[in-house]
């Protein structure tokens, strides 16, 4: 095109042409006009069609995510009695007799990214000897002491985040219960966060934790009470008493909720890996008459989502990225099938799994892998892989040592800090 322009401008020149061969050069320079015109009309017209599919796919885009999984991210918190875990939630000096926020600033901060908040260790669950509500830690006592936190302050923290609270009951309290039916450790603990957790925020309630597992007090507890009650052997005494457990103390939290129960999520605990005792005890267990009376249904069933637990993982080894994300694929492969156990057997198919602790579970050479900044990849991907299968996942823990703590400590920089970091930049592109 360029030649053709420098050959017609040539030929237009005086010296170039006679004046007869005016008009021939003008009608090619009209239609070369013409040309340019058409092509630059294709172009606007092409530029036109192009924006309206970029705006095709910004829509389809938003749709996407709109449908996107909407996973809620909270936390526990770490015992107390296991290192400076009081230094973080609290400067010192406080005088408990008087104080009316106790909270350090950078922590309420850090905290803010979460939806909710586990107070299982902060109420030393695990192997608990506390059986009546006389036996709870009161506000105004010491919480610097290696010992429970009270109640009051559990609230007291959900109520200035806006965030959900989750509480475990001791074990023993089962037999305040079976004594005293009507006025006992779980009508007392109910009326306490129905009356003080803020009314818009729900109160998660469990039985114990981990009963199924024979590392803590809890389940050789069940295991002994089931096997007298005559609800199996040992071994699936653990589970069957559970659910005989969890049952009554869901209907006396659904009673003492009653006019409130969108503020109440009953959960029933469980393992992530072993669908069989979940299909032949528990689901046999929720219908049984005798084990579950009333037939209450479990507003949730909680599991644990770790990764690098179920194979002893190094977190020093050099390929420790690739064996992370290949135990996720099986975390996920055990959700699924956890999924069609719940569809299949309970009353209520669509009930819930969530995530009552999970993240990094690695304990050899634990701080390599907290330290490695593929960290944060890792807790993006398990977050990503989960939420279609967990509306709600809770990291073990905010605050710690070993792999599990999201921070190590609450002055540690947010850039040192990769799993806390993956969640706060997921938490925010989910509010989005």
């Amino acid at each position: 095109m360029i030649r053709l322009i420098c050959f017609l401008l040539l030929l237009i020149s005086p010296a170039g042409f006679a004046q007869s061969t005016r008009p021939t050069i003008d009608d090619a320079l009209n239609s070369i006009r013409t040309a340019f015109d058409a092509a630059a009309g294709d172009a606007s017209a092409a530029r036109q069609e192009l924006a309206a599919a970029n705006a095709r796919v910004d829509a389809l885009a938003a749709e996407v995510d709109r449908l996107r999984p909407r996973m809620g991210v909270g936390a526990n918190l770490f015992n107390k009695k296991w290192g400076r875990e009081t230094r973080d939630f609290w400067p010192a000096g406080i005088n408990w007799a008087t104080v009316e926020n106790p909270w350090r600033a950078d922590f309420l901060a850090d905290m803010s990214i979460y939806s909710s908040i586990r107070f299982m260790d902060l109420d030393r669950t695990n192997a608990s000897d506390i059986r009546t509500w006389s036996q709870r830690v009161q506000m105004r006592e010491d919480q610097y002491a290696p010992q429970r936190m009270a109640y009051e302050w559990m609230i007291d923290l959900c109520n200035r985040l806006n965030v959900d609270a989750w509480i475990c009951m001791p074990h023993l309290t089962i037999e305040d219960y079976e004594a005293n039916p009507a006025s006992n450790y779980w009508v007392q603990c109910a009326k306490l966060f129905r009356e003080r957790l803020k009314p818009n925020l729900k109160v998660y309630v469990e039985y114990s934790n981990e009963v199924w597992n024979w590392g803590f007090g809890q389940s050789k507890y069940a295991s002994e009470r089931g096997v007298k009650m005559g609800m199996g052997n040992p071994d699936e005494s653990r589970f069957t008493f559970n659910v005989y457990a969890f049952a009554r103390m869901a209907e006396v939290w659904e009673r003492e909720f009653a006019g409130q129960r969108g503020r109440l999520v009953t959960v029933l605990g469980g393992q992530l890996v072993d669908q069989w005792r979940l299909e032949r005890l528990v689901v046999t267990s929720l219908k049984s008459e005798r084990i579950n009376p009333k037939r209450i249904k479990p507003d949730a069933y909680a599991i644990a989502t770790y990764v690098g637990n179920l194979s002893n993982m190094n977190g020093a080894a050099p390929d420790v990225r690739d064996l992370w994300m290949a135990e996720l694929d099986k975390v996920v492969g055990h959700l699924k099938k956890t999924r069609e156990v719940i569809r299949k057997g309970f009353e209520n198919p669509e009930t819930p799994i969530i995530a009552y602790e999970g993240g990094s579970h690695v304990t050899t050479n634990a701080r390599a892998m907290r330290e490695n900044p593929a960290m944060y990849e890792m807790y993006t991907a398990w977050l990503e892989r989960t939420a279609p299968y967990v509306p709600l996942t809770l990291v073990y823990c905010h605050n710690g040592g070993w792999d599990w703590g999201a921070k190590e400590r609450t002055e540690q920089p947010v850039e040192a800090a990769h799993g806390y970091r993956a969640m706060r930049d997921w938490v925010g592109k989910s509010e989005r």
